[in-house]
């Protein structure tokens, strides 16, 4: 037998073919559940302050002057009671948050205590409040209302020093004075050195009272720019000597002022940049005329008569944003490009509502077609569907080819069981919108809160914030 001596030797054998070996992925580590709870706590303290404030407000000339005042009912459906409802984390989150307590709406039947742990949890932050106090001394239960009104203003009013924003509604003359001589309790003298906005609503006129207005007048600080009244008012020139007035920036009428108003206020108050009035009546001016430097945005909700006698006395060179809802129609075009050529002012936008057929095709079309007109960068005009045939968008659509914006718009608006409108517009602001009497106070609930209205005839369009 032979036998192999040599491994060389050895005969080599192939194994069978086999498949390539498939190299396997290595199993990824798996990432632990991330939720919003393990967010930190600076990262859901800004979420929580950015759902109950924050508000898109892209027309505002000036964010800060012009915004919407946020304020919170004390209800465990809404924020920010409703944080603390949904763990221990976000509840103690919320209470370490005083920015989250800060902004009250306060009322004849609020709870004392519920109050008081607000004021408590908002720490030495601002404060803005909102005052509603309604009751009728004849009505069942008053003498208790009244009672519990004052023992209300009696926790609140040491808080002055914290003021930032106040609306208060006093329906009584004697509360309201109260109110008065407590924010200024002498003439040029307040506790409250950071009030930047104040909303008078009593259920009558101040300039009806002897005191009221000149004590309000004597408000000191610089800080109050912006000022709002509910109510009759008739502020005349020989009633606006103090500081209060030169220091205004911003003023907001919930009720009607006349013609006259309107321009002793402008007169009076010489640094106005923004003016919002619900409801003007627009007459013939025979005073003196007025130039008003700083004004640079005008929004009226509804003008009774015609707007153009109101502003035929007026210059307004830095003018650069106007709304109106008129029921007139002839000469609207012709007056205001002579208002804005007199004024010489820069338009950045201009919205006209017309809820009436005597808007009609020929007036549009000379709005349309002027260029004073088509060179604003934001333009809206509605006008009422019978004020023009069917066939005119189309038609004027033709005629003006490359002159206007190229976000140039038309819409035919239909609401079932009522009037449509025409839309006619282009730019990305529209400026047609009409507020609340709580302007510039938006009060919030666990409902949603109507924030404007664009008026139009049988019913208006509305955005609702949250």
């Amino acid at each position: 037998m032979s036998r192999i001596t040599d491994l060389e030797d050895i005969p080599t054998i192939s194994p069978t073919s086999e498949p390539p070996a498939v190299a396997l992925p290595s199993p990824e580590p798996k990432l632990p559940l991330t939720t919003i709870n393990h967010l930190a706590p600076e990262v859901l303290t800004e979420i929580f302050l950015a759902y109950m404030f924050w508000e898109p407000q892209p027309d505002n000339i000036d964010q800060e002057l012009e915004e919407m005042v946020s304020i919170f009912t004390p209800d465990a459906r809404s924020a920010p009671l409703s944080f603390c409802g949904v763990c221990s984390y976000w509840r103690n989150i919320a209470i370490a948050t005083p920015a989250l307590w800060s902004a009250i709406a306060i009322n004849t039947s609020s709870n004392i205590d519920l109050i008081a742990l607000w004021l408590k949890r908002s720490q030495s932050l601002p404060l803005s409040l909102y005052l509603s106090f309604e009751y009728s001394p004849r009505s069942e239960g008053a003498t208790s209302r009244r009672e519990h009104t004052e023992r209300l203003m009696d926790m609140l009013f040491p808080t002055m020093p914290r003021w930032k924003h106040a609306w208060a509604h006093l329906p009584q003359e004697s509360d309201m004075r109260r109110f008065l001589f407590t924010l200024i309790p002498e003439e040029g003298k307040s506790p409250a050195t950071l009030l930047q906005c104040i909303h008078i609503s009593p259920q009558y006129a101040l300039a009806e009272t002897d005191d009221l207005l000149p004590r309000l007048s004597s408000f000191p600080h610089a800080t109050l720019q912006r000022f709002a009244l509910h109510h009759g008012y008739d502020l005349s020139s020989d009633r606006i000597p103090a500081s209060l007035w030169l220091n205004l920036q911003q003023i907001s009428f919930s009720k009607g002022i006349t013609t006259f108003t309107l321009h002793d206020t402008l007169k009076g108050c010489p640094n106005l940049r923004s003016i919002w009035i619900e409801s003007l009546s627009a007459r013939h001016y025979h005073g003196t005329p007025t130039v008003a430097h700083a004004l640079q945005s005008l929004k009226i909700n509804h003008v009774e008569g015609d707007l153009i006698h109101a502003i035929d006395p007026l210059t307004a060179p830095n003018l650069k944003r106007l709304s109106y809802v008129t029921q007139v129609g002839q000469g609207q075009s012709q007056g205001l490009q002579n208002f804005f050529e007199r004024s010489g002012c820069q338009m950045e936008g201009l919205a006209i509502v017309c809820n009436k057929k005597i808007f009609g095709r020929e007036e549009t079309r000379t709005m349309l077609r002027t260029p004073i007109f088509t060179a604003i960068p934001n333009f809206s005009l509605r006008i009422a569907e019978t004020a023009c045939p069917p066939s005119f968008p189309e038609k004027i659509l033709e005629e003006t080819a490359g002159r206007w914006s190229a976000t140039t718009y038309v819409h035919y608006v239909y609401r079932p069981k009522h009037y449509g409108f025409w839309h006619f517009g282009w730019g990305t602001l529209d400026l047609a919108k009409g507020y609340g009497p709580a302007y510039p106070f938006l009060v919030k609930s666990h409902k949603p809160t109507i924030k404007w209205t664009v008026t139009h005839e049988h019913g208006p369009s509305t955005y609702t914030s949250a």
